[in-house]
């Protein structure tokens, strides 16, 4: 049976227009990395793409807000261990005190050096995360402590509500810690220096003595402020390993095997070409015919 001249025209513009397709989706797929460019290309394969997409944005506010706590906690730990080494200082002095022979210079050096400490405690006391102060409980906004000029009263301004951070639906942490707890220890330090400038020894001991139950004040709630934040961390973890592994599932279904595309694209080429070629040794046959 005798093929015409159009039938093979025909055929040969079939294979070249559907050469010429697969050609530009490898083409499509090299450049953009993806296996899909719309979402008829395969309706099942992207529903997963926009869930996977949903999940990886829960996982990224979630993650924002734990990252949130984390730096909370780590302020208020970095400022709790400085105060706990000020508190072991002052205690180092006090015994130095109580227990040595100074005579009254030398301990109205050492109540100036305690009254310097005090100030440090204050200001670490004051600690404020990009403009949220840590101890301040639930009002962040308004600095904790403040010192007035006329009276040297250490007066605290925040609230004894501490205040949690929401984490998840069901875990909350407390960041945002009642600094009414430091307020006996400051006046006690207050007392200190006073009473050291006197040189009232016996007093100085009573003091001493409550120094050293207020220093568990503050490792107390370092102890406190420690598990938040080594359970924050591997609550942040587990959140990363889940970025991670989500990405890595939308990458499976949306992400074309780079090495294969290349591949692919190599071989849809060569067979555009050669269907190309064919076309163009079909026009010579037909010019022929006219000859």
């Amino acid at each position: 049976m005798r093929i015409s001249t159009n039938q093979q025209t025909n055929t040969i513009i079939r294979q070249l227009n559907s050469a010429s397709v697969e050609l530009a989706k490898y083409q499509t797929q090299v450049s953009s990395g993806k296996k899909y460019e719309k979402i008829s290309d395969n309706p099942s394969a992207t529903a997963q793409i926009l869930s996977y997409n949903h999940l990886l944005s829960q996982l990224s506010r979630e993650k924002s807000d734990v990252d949130e706590a984390q730096s909370l906690l780590t302020s208020a730990d970095t400022a709790l261990s400085g105060m706990n080494k000020t508190m072991m200082r002052i205690n180092n002095l006090l015994l130095q005190a109580v227990n040595g022979t100074n005579d009254e210079k030398n301990l109205k050096q050492t109540a100036q050096e305690i009254k310097g400490l005090l100030d440090s405690m204050i200001s670490l006391a004051n600690t404020d995360d990009d403009g949220r102060y840590i101890f301040s409980g639930s009002n962040t906004t308004v600095k904790p402590f403040t010192v007035d000029p006329l009276t040297d009263k250490i007066i605290y301004q925040g609230t004894t509500t501490p205040k949690n951070f929401q984490v998840t639906d069901t875990h909350e942490v407390e960041v945002y810690h009642n600094g009414d707890v430091f307020t006996d220890m400051f006046q006690n330090i207050q007392e200190i220096v006073k009473t050291m400038e006197a040189g009232d020894i016996d007093t100085l001991r009573d003091l001493q003595g409550k120094h050293t139950e207020n220093v568990n004040v503050v490792t107390d709630l370092m102890a406190t402020v420690g598990g938040h934040k080594t359970a924050i961390t591997s609550y942040n973890d587990l959140l990363a390993n889940r970025v991670i592994d989500y990405t890595e599932r939308r990458a499976n279904v949306e992400e074309v095997d780079m090495p294969k595309a290349v591949s692919d694209l190599n071989r849809s080429t060569m067979a555009f070409q050669a269907a190309l070629q064919s076309s163009i040794m079909v026009q010579k046959l037909s010019i022929l015919n006219y000859m």
